[in-house]
């Protein structure tokens, strides 16, 4: 009879366990600003024909190839320069691709801009 109980309680710590990670993923992602069509507009001038589309891709691929080993970075906390050396380093880490790579860059270096030229107004 205790058998079924502990088979129970490890099945009742998975569910627990993988809902505290959902959790997890979704908070690091909700502090992941969504890119706007102002956002889109600034990016075109650096990379012509950015869409909204682009910028939500990268955005999702920087939640999910970059969260799976460490915490969320605001956009905000590096330069375009830093951004670009660090997905250079991690791109290899992360398996991302070159296309992937410049769309999560894309994304990031775009909210930073813009974030900035919005405080600094």
């Amino acid at each position: 009879t205790g058998y079924p109980s502990i088979c129970k309680m490890k099945s009742t710590a998975i569910v627990i366990s993988l809902f505290i990670v959902i959790a997890g993923f979704a908070s690091c992602a909700g502090s992941i600003p969504i890119p706007t069509e102002a956002d889109a507009e600034w990016a075109s001038q650096a990379w012509a024909g950015t869409t909204v589309h682009n910028l939500m891709t990268g955005r999702k691929m920087y939640v999910e190839k970059c969260s799976g080993c460490h915490g969320l970075s605001a956009p905000t906390e590096y330069s375009g320069l830093q951004w670009d050396r660090i997905m250079e380093k991690m791109k290899i880490r992360a398996t991302v691709s070159e296309e992937e790579k410049n769309l999560i860059l894309r994304y990031l270096v775009t909210i930073r801009e813009v974030q900035r030229a919005e405080r600094d107004r």
